[in-house]
């Protein structure tokens, strides 16, 4: 069982911090996750689509360091969150 699968055993709330990985995910994702997440402008903002769409993440903590950056981040919340679906597609059945 992983964490996060204990985490939703468990009924616990979990929150992902540094969900770009310092800005390691902004950029030059791979071509597979490009190719699923579509309808985003760039990898910084697919990134955080999925990392705000994990199944047992409650929340998705992403550092912003200028009034543009939130303007941008907050528009991707008129997105719809990736499904269960979706991830199988990604990862295969879990």
């Amino acid at each position: 069982m992983t964490f996060l699968e204990a985490a939703r055993a468990l009924n616990i709330s979990v929150v992902g911090s540094a969900s770009l990985l310092q800005k390691g995910l902004a950029k030059n994702l791979p071509a597979t996750l490009r190719q699923a997440i579509t309808g985003f402008p760039d990898d910084a903002a697919r990134a955080i689509q999925f990392a705000r769409s994990i199944p047992e993440v409650a929340s998705a903590l992403v550092g912003m360091s200028t009034p543009a950056h939130v303007k941008q981040n907050l528009e991707l919340a008129s997105h719809p969150i990736m499904t269960e679906q979706d991830f199988t597609m990604l990862f295969g059945e879990r």
